[in-house]
């Protein structure tokens, strides 16, 4: 999966799933469905080396972009290299669905192909087996909805029960738990659970102190008091944004 923001002016969200393929996108700050057009990714699917950009919010001149690439990585043979951290798919859903990962997720992304939001759902929002725990919208400001976590994480995957989207095609993005490498680099994506507030964004290659809202079009905007540092194993904020 892949997520394209420009950063010097405002502009929407717009995602790439392999699932749905270069000719389709979303926007990760609406709960509009994923539509076709050219303008986006060019009607391109991205390679194992290499996404192409079209020319609508993705690639205009004169403006500046950031893109998180979410790699699909399949858990593999032994010795095939793959590690199978993260998973980008699609599942069929009508009174329940299962997804078998091979693994267990600590965070889930998952939307309705159609219309509907964007929903986070992870082990610091208390997901855990056989517990849906509560669920955050990426495109809103809202608090989290306590106890409406839309899946169950299981040992070798998640299960979506009944009754929790109508008859639809549902598309993921799952991390698996952290097998830490000893690596610095990444993004840091941190809302205030009991509270309206928005969805901040920082990552390695901007930098610490500059911050992307996943539920508002706003270009980049900076602020030092907030996220103050990225080190190999951990980041560092400040008191007044811890909530």
């Amino acid at each position: 999966m892949l997520i394209v923001k420009v950063t010097s002016t405002a502009g929407g969200w717009q995602v790439l799933h392999r699932s749905l393929g270069g000719t389709k996108y979303g926007v990760l700050d609406t709960t509009a469905a994923f539509a076709s057009s050219i303008n986006q990714w060019n009607n391109t699917d991205p390679t194992s080396t290499e996404f192409t950009v079209g020319n609508y919010d993705t690639n205009e001149s004169g403006r500046t972009y950031v893109a998180y690439v979410f790699a699909h990585d399949p858990l593999g043979a032994a010795g095939d290299g793959s590690d199978g951290m993260i998973a980008c798919g699609k599942v069929a859903y009508s009174s329940g669905a299962t997804v078998n990962l091979g693994w267990e997720p600590q965070y889930v992304l998952i939307k309705d192909e159609s219309t509907g939001s964007w929903n986070i759902c992870d082990d610091a929002l208390g997901m855990y087996e056989s517990t849906r725990g509560s669920r955050i919208d990426a495109d809103t400001m809202g608090s989290e909805f306590p106890t409406y976590g839309v899946i169950y994480p299981t040992s070798t995957g998640f299960t979506v029960p009944s009754g929790i989207y109508n008859p639809t095609n549902l598309i993921y993005m799952a991390i698996r738990k952290p097998q830490y490498d000893g690596t610095s680099g990444g993004m840091t994506w941190i809302k205030c659970r009991d509270n309206t507030n928005y969805h901040a964004l920082f990552d390695t290659e901007r930098g610490a102190s500059n911050l992307l809202y996943s539920n508002t079009t706003s270009s980049q905007s900076t602020d030092e008091f907030q996220l103050n540092s990225f080190n190999a194993d951990w980041f560092l904020m400040w008191k007044r944004y811890q909530h």
